[in-house]
Parts: C-alpha cells; sequence; structure tokens
C-alpha cells in the first residue's frame, strides 16, 4: 500500500505538469532535455500530449523549444498545430542574449513574472497566463551603459509579437552623479509608459463560442499608464542598507496613484552569511484608479463580457467607477546561506470600493543537496480578497504550487510540479 501510494504521488504531479509551463533544470549546462506525458482537454476533446523542452547555450546566447505533440484517442497526431509558419515561432519557448544587467540584453518569448519599479503601473505580470493553450511569443530590448557618468538604461518590452498589442517602455538614470552630498549620487530616477493597445484582444481567445460574432465588430479600447519614480539611498555599509522611495502613476483620461513614503532596509549577517530584506510603503490612490493595472490578472481581465450587465467591459471602464483610497504594502525576504529563500508579500488596500482589496504571495525555495533531492520550491498567493485566510483553500483568487527536482544521474533530472488554481 505504501508503494503504491507512492508512486501515485509521484505520478499525479509529473501528470499535471504536462499542463504547465516548462523550465530549465541546470541552465549553467550548454544543452539541456526535459521531457513530460500527459493530457490535456481542448474544445471538450481529451488529447494525450507528448513535450519535449529542449535547450541549448552557447555563450551569451540561449535558445528554448518546446516542441508540443497533442494525440488524439486513435493516436493520430493533431496537425492543425503545425500547418502554418506561425504556429513555428511558437514551438521557441525562449531566445536570449546576455543578461539584464549587461550593456545589451534581449530575450523573446514567454514573460511568467514581470514588474516595472515597485509595482504601481505593471506588477508580476505574464504574458504564459493562457500557456499553452495560447502562446505569447513576447520580446525585451534593453541597454546599460554604465561608462556613462548619469549611467541609463532603458527597457522595451511586447507581450506579443504577433499583435503588439501590450507594450512598454522604462529607463532609469542617475541625475546628479557628481553631486557633492554623497547620498545625492546615488540617487535614481526612472520613468514607465505602459500601453495596451487593444484591451479586446484577449476576448478572442477566452469569449464563448456564441459571442464571437459579437466580438469580431467590437471596436479597439485603448489604454495608457505612466510612471515616475525616485529612489533615494540613504545608507550604504556593507551590512546594512536604508533607501527611501517614491512612486507616482497615472492612468491616461482616469486617475492617479502615489508611492509616499516607501522604506526599504537591507541586513546582511556575514558570519552566518545570511541576509534579510523588509521593504514597507504607504500609498494613497484618486477616484479612478487601482494599483499595478497591469498585473498577474491582467491577461484574463482587460476586456470580458459582464453578464449581469449584460454588455462587454474593459477594465478601464471598471476601474472608472471606483473611489478613492489607500492602503500599505510591506515584503519581507530571507536568504539563509544562499540555499533557503523566502518571501511574505501583503497588499492591502482600504476604501469604499475595495471590498476585496487585500493580496498574500509566499514563496519558499530550497537548495536541498539532500541525497537525490536537488531543490524543492513552494509558492502560495490569495489576491483580491475580502479576507485573508489559507483555509480557505479553494477559493477564487488562490494559487498554490510545489516543485521538486530529483537527481537520477550526472545530466538526468527527474522533476515533479503540482499546483492548484
Amino acid at each position: 500500500m505504501k508503494k503504491t501510494l507512492l508512486l501515485v504521488l509521484i505520478l499525479i504531479p509529473l501528470w499535471l505538469w504536462a499542463q504547465d509551463m516548462p523550465f530549465a533544470v541546470k541552465n549553467k549546462t550548454r544543452f539541456s532535455s526535459s521531457g513530460m506525458v500527459g493530457y490535456e482537454t481542448i474544445d471538450s476533446l481529451r488529447y494525450y500530449r507528448a513535450r519535449l523542452i529542449q535547450e541549448f547555450k552557447v555563450w551569451k546566447i540561449g535558445v528554448g523549444l518546446d516542441l508540443d505533440f497533442l494525440f488524439d484517442r486513435n493516436y493520430r497526431l493533431r496537425t492543425s498545430d503545425w500547418d502554418d509558419w506561425m504556429d513555428v515561432l511558437d514551438k521557441f519557448y525562449y531566445i536570449r542574449y546576455g543578461k539584464r544587467d549587461e550593456p545589451v540584453f534581449v530575450h523573446v518569448g514567454g514573460f511568467p513574472d514581470f514588474t516595472i519599479g515597485h509595482g504601481l503601473v505593471m506588477q508580476k505580470y505574464s504574458n504564459m497566463e493562457l500557456y499553452s493553450q495560447y502562446r505569447n511569443l513576447g520580446l525585451m530590448l534593453g541597454t546599460n551603459l554604465p561608462m556613462v557618468p548619469t549611467q541609463p538604461s532603458f527597457e522595451l518590452f511586447d507581450s506579443n509579437l504577433k499583435r503588439n498589442e501590450i507594450l512598454s517602455f522604462s529607463g532609469r538614470f542617475k541625475p546628479i552623479p557628481d553631486s557633492t552630498v554623497a547620498v545625492l549620487d546615488d540617487m535614481v530616477v526612472g520613468f514607465t509608459l505602459a500601453h495596451d493597445r487593444n484591451q479586446y484582444g484577449n476576448l478572442r481567445y477566452l469569449a464563448a463560442d456564441s459571442l464571437q460574432a459579437e466580438v469580431r465588430e467590437l471596436p479597439r479600447r485603448s489604454v495608457t499608464v505612466m510612471g515616475i519614480a525616485i529612489n533615494q539611498p540613504l545608507v550604504k555599509q556593507e551590512k546594512f542598507a536604508l533607501d527611501a522611495y517614491t512612486e507616482f502613476a497615472h492612468i491616461g483620461g482616469l486617475g492617479t496613484g502615489f508611492i509616499i513614503p516607501g522604506l526599504s532596509t537591507t541586513f546582511w549577517f556575514t558570519k552566518i552569511d545570511s541576509g534579510m530584506k523588509i521593504n514597507l510603503e504607504y500609498r494613497r490612490y484618486s477616484n479612478a484608479f487601482t494599483p499595478s493595472f497591469f498585473d498577474e490578472d491582467y491577461e484574463e481581465e482587460r476586456g470580458y463580457y459582464d453578464y449581469e450587465r449584460n454588455d462587454f467591459m474593459t477594465k478601464k471602464k471598471f476601474v472608472k467607477g471606483l473611489g478613492p483610497a489607500n492602503g500599505i504594502n510591506g515584503e519581507v525576504e530571507l536568504n539563509v546561506k544562499r540555499r533557503v529563500k523566502t518571501s511574505v508579500k501583503w497588499q492591502n488596500i482600504i476604501g469604499e470600493d475595495y471590498k476585496n482589496g487585500k493580496s498574500l504571495w509566499l514563496k519558499l525555495w530550497v537548495d536541498t543537496q539532500w541525497g537525490r533531492l536537488e531543490n524543492f520550491s513552494l509558492g502560495y498567493s490569495r489576491t483580491k480578497q475580502e479576507r485573508l485566510s489559507i483555509r480557505k483553500f479553494y477559493d477564487p483568487g488562490t494559487k498554490a504550487n510545489l516543485a521538486m527536482t530529483f537527481r537520477l544521474g550526472k545530466r538526468w533530472y527527474f522533476i515533479a510540479k503540482y499546483a492548484e488554481t
């Protein structure tokens, strides 16, 4: 009985993992491969799935291929996934050059968690929210110029190269690098411009079949959010750092939000090679504003059909009716000997129109190096809740995941991943 139960516990995560996004096991190696089997239901039809993830890394260039094969119950390949040149582009999980802090950085493919600044404009946005049934081939171009006194850096982001709908441009620089006041040398000013060219762009995938004719007739509805941020280091020592920051964001044609003030402190304990970082900030929001307009649920919320109003809605139209609010956000991160990393992040929006203004994110990653268990990670989040109670595990807006990596040989690893949403 114990062996059977153990086998089930091993197979169930692997079976469900076939419906999740791929990821690298050892990105320091030049080549890596991983595969998975399972099933997926599309349009009420069940398909057997076989997926091969092949990754290559040469010099600064990395390529990840996501080769997905769907078979019907007679084991015939679904050819509609392979009969167009655009389908070929979808087989690239990513193509990247360099790292984000290098002079030139390029990433083409999936972005599972993208945040700009302190998240007042964009936080945890993912162009892979509907992965793998609907794939967005995104693009990020970045540059850093450390040789220039103001040390400017810029990033251009496109969530989908095929449609170019969700775009952002951000930059940061040191305005007074040669100040006679020491702490002002490290002041950083950043700016962000994010734009969705058509908030109804997701309905072609999400709307019911009975609404598709109306979806095709919908006019484009765009939205633009802009932001400015200032980060000022106050204390910078080997074992302790303290920063103050502020951020401003405005939704075009609607309202404005502020972070005033935000404080970030970092402690590092060299004797035990461990550290802790704490962020705490106070926020104010005017009428017709919501923080993190582009968030982890944006791909589903940007456009939707409201059955109570019997009409199509956009997120911008919904936000237009919100009243003023304020809130307190915070985050605590802990790094123990660089082998255990954990974080707790929370958001509390207080206002008459923010009944569900509480959110919580928990993460734990452990580099075990125990036997054949290389590492494991846990994640849990509850967003847009009236009350935060871990006991209500299956409430809407709740996500949980578990991942474990086992070493089978020198170059072979077994990954089990389970997720609840």
